[in-house]
Order: structure tokens, then sequence, then C-alpha cells
């Protein structure tokens, strides 16, 4: 099976929680795929597992007028059609694999040649969108104008594929009922339990641990939340804080005011590995207001054997057979972190093995292979 893998997205290293996505799929077509054409942001490392790869960079960047963008969500790109057009008069190509962002407008250029299309979603990107807080007249104009061509763009083009994967039921729901579409399949967020092997027993420290990319709102709003209703001086006397991730130390000095025991916290800014830092913390904190979709900083710390106490969005899709503690409200969120830090609550076994059943490679490239190949 010859599979055309085409993302925006830039999965090498795979650093942030859409890059994860990305990364793992791609990994997993290669356990099956005889040949993989890779159009993406950036190219895979030279290592062996990639040498069966064809890597094109992605050329669409979007244009400095987002209204202008918006027609993009319709009309097809002049430079990304003919390098589509020239892979497939030089490639036999058995499959298409979109997987990030608005791609429906390309389906009909591989259905016309009589090749499948599988359509890999990473959320329900129109709503997540929607979500975004704005300012002003003229902003609430393109936030709403955004919404209902985004909508649009799922409603017309969607249906063209030959199958819809979803990361949550929710998602699917959506879809299913929505957009009335009948094929469509669950493949959840996932990550290679081999590269968390080497952390997931590290030595804990009184650590509370925050990750993401922090100049997304979700992320940004939810720190915000947090830090002025949750964080106060009996957590900082109990753990310290620690924020990880891109925009982290920009948007702490954002937020940061007197009174939220900011002596107790550090913002680490981006780094080479999560994984460590969330694997010595005792309790890794998700406290989102917004968002669609599973979060991946969820699943990487039930890999890595660390309590998780959320919100409702935080976890929002995610199986956890209870092994999660979730709290929308300030006051039991702040009860749920003491309980974890006092190890009067110790579920991080318990949501290893939720892992390894539901958000595992190993559980998910078979389940990746029977969409593809059914």
């Amino acid at each position: 099976m010859n599979i055309l893998f085409i993302t925006e997205l830039e999965p090498f290293p795979p650093n942030r929680g859409e890059r994860i996505r990305s990364y793992n799929l791609i990994n997993s077509i290669l356990e099956f795929a005889d040949n993989l054409i890779l159009i993406a942001g950036n190219a895979p490392p030279k290592e062996k597992r990639y040498a069966s790869i064809e890597y094109l960079k992605y050329p669409g960047k979007p244009t400095r007028n987002r209204w202008i963008n918006l027609l993009y969500l319709f009309m097809r790109r002049r430079s990304f059609t003919r390098l589509l057009n020239g892979i497939l008069s030089a490639h036999q190509i058995n499959m298409v694999f979109i997987d990030f962002n608005f791609f429906g407008n390309y389906i009909q250029v591989f259905k016309n040649r009589g090749i499948r299309v599988t359509y890999g979603t990473h959320n329900i990107q129109s709503y997540l969108n929607y979500q975004r807080p704005v300012k002003g007249l003229k902003e609430h104009l393109y936030l709403h104008t955004e919404f209902f061509f985004e909508k649009l763009h799922e409603r017309i083009f969607f249906k063209q594929a030959d199958h819809l994967i979803g990361v949550s039921d929710e998602d699917l729901n959506y879809y299913r009922k929505r957009l009335k579409l009948s094929r469509t399949y669950l493949v959840p967020n996932y990550i290679n339990e081999n590269e968390y092997l080497g952390y997931c027993d590290a030595e804990k420290k009184q650590q509370i641990i925050m990750t993401g990319n922090f100049n997304t709102f979700q992320n940004y709003y939810g720190l915000r939340w947090f830090l002025e209703n949750v964080w106060d001086k009996e957590l900082a006397e109990l753990a310290g804080l620690v924020i990880v991730g891109h925009g982290s130390k920009e948007q702490f000095q954002l937020i940061c005011q007197d009174g939220i025991y900011s002596s107790s916290i550090t913002a680490m800014g981006s780094v080479d590995n999560l994984k460590g830092h969330i694997a010595e913390s005792k309790a890794a904190i998700i406290p989102l207001q917004h968002g669609s979709g599973t979060r991946l900083k969820c699943i990487e710390a039930m890999a890595l054997k660390t309590n998780i106490v959320s919100t409702s969005v935080g976890v929002e899709g995610i199986k956890h057979d209870g092994s999660i503690l979730i709290a929308d409200d300030a006051l039991s969120f702040k009860e749920c972190l003491i309980r974890v830090l006092k190890n009067e609550i110790k579920n991080e076994e318990k949501a290893y093995q939720v892992f390894l059943s539901e958000y595992s490679f190993q559980a998910n490239t078979p389940r990746l292979q029977r969409v593809l190949k059914s």
C-alpha cells in the first residue's frame, strides 16, 4: 500500500500536542505501508525508520489577509494543487491520509483519479476556533464569519472522504448527527509507550506541573484561571508549581500579580524533553475552560504515572475509569490537589493501565490499520 500523508504541521520533533498526533500517525502508518510520501511543514530526521519516506515540504502558507484566507477554505491554492498533481502523476498512490487542517476542498483532486481518501481530525476545529476570546466589533465579526465558513467547509467536503477519523466519541457524535456522516471511525490521540518507559518510575518531587503551548488561548486562560482562583498560600507551602512549554515564561509574566505567591512558581519556557519534568511531578493539572478533542498532555501524564487533576473540559473525550480527579470549581480543584500532594489519593497505576489499553501505540496502530484497509 502506497500512502500519501498530508499535514501542514511540523511533526519533527513532536514537542506539542497537535504535532504529537501527526508524529504517531506517521509512525503507525510506517508499520504497514509499503511506501509513504509525506507532505508536511518539516522533514523527518535521517533515521533508519524513516528511510521509506519521500518528503516534500508543505507549500500552502496563508496570506497576510485573513479574510482572503477564508476563501481558501473553498478555493484551491495553485502551488499546492501543482504539487499534488505532480505526485499523483509520478507515483501509484493507493490512499491519501489528510491529517490537518482544512483540506476538504482538495479531496476531489484524489477522487477524480479513483484514490481513496481518509480525513483525520484532531478535534472539531470550527468549534475550537469559535471559542477564541476576542475584543471589539471587528474581531467579533471576523470570528463569526470564520466560524460560519469553517462549518460550511465541514458540511460540504467531509462527506466526500471515504473515511473520517475522530479522536473521541464526542467528536464522532457531532460528525454523525450534525453533518450526517456514516463512515466515521475512532482513533484517539495516542503516544508510543516505549518512548516513556525510561521515565515513568522517576522519584516524585513535591511539585505540580502544567504543560502546553501557552500562546494558545486554551492554555493561557486555563493557567490564568488556576493562578487567580486556585493557587494560594496553602498550596504554595505544600508544593512548587512548574509551568513548561512554548510561551510559558511570557504568558506567566502577563498574568503574574501580587498575591499569587510567584516565588513558588517556575516558568521554564520550551524544553527539549517534557517527559522528565512530568514524571518527577506529583500532580499534573489541566485547568482548561475551553477546548475540543482530547488532550495529549493528559495522556502523557497517564503514561508517566503522574496523578492528574483536571476540569471536565480538560479530560473531555478521555476514558480514564475514575483514575483522574475532576473538579470544575476552584475550591474543589484545590481540595483534589491537596489530597494528591498529601498522598491521600494515588491513582497513577490505574491511569497507566488505562493508557496501555486505550492510548498506546500498540493499541492504536492495529486500530488505524483496520480503518485504512476497510
